[in-house]
């Protein structure tokens, strides 16, 4: 069974310019409070197969995960820009797909969430779904404050 979240936010911002923001991991933090800190595992610039760990608070405790770069295509001519982050925890394999679009004077961020149990965790195929159903709001919930603060930071550059 799948769990998905999906949340959107509207930036006074270009396309590309969000999307920088959002792919600048290094200093995520400083655009969401609750990221505690990342570190980069791989060289290089960021793209497909970059790899890192993520600290971040969440429901009042501090979770670490690591989550590698799928997809990576940033916005070109107008177009739409693509990120793609996937990891694998607690038995679960999430995905994190962020779409930045062009739209009037800024962009729209949109973010679908998904999360599996792993076909050797018996235990989260029968966890899952009721960890879903009473964790989804709050999930939804960050996503969109995670989202409108990425905005806010691509503003104000």
């Amino acid at each position: 069974m799948m769990a998905l979240i999906s949340v959107d936010c509207r930036a006074a911002a270009p396309a590309a310019e969000t999307f920088r923001v959002l792919t600048d991991l290094v200093n995520l933090p400083e655009a969401i409070p609750e990221i505690l800190s990342i570190t980069l595992l791989t060289d290089g610039p960021i793209g497909v197969g970059t790899r890192y760990t993520e600290e971040r608070k969440m429901f009042g405790k501090s979770t670490e995960e690591t989550f590698e770069v799928t997809a990576f295509e940033p916005p070109i001519d107008d177009g739409p820009g693509l990120f793609t982050v996937e990891a694998d925890s607690c038995g679960m394999h999430m995905v994190a797909v962020h779409r930045v679009t062009p739209e009037n004077d800024g962009s729209r961020i949109a973010l679908e969430m998904t999360a599996e149990a792993l076909p050797s965790a018996w235990m989260a195929r029968i966890v899952s779904p009721i960890a879903g159903l009473l964790t989804g709001p709050s999930m939804r919930k960050m996503a969109k404050r995670d989202l409108e603060r990425l905005a806010a930071a691509a503003e104000q550059v």
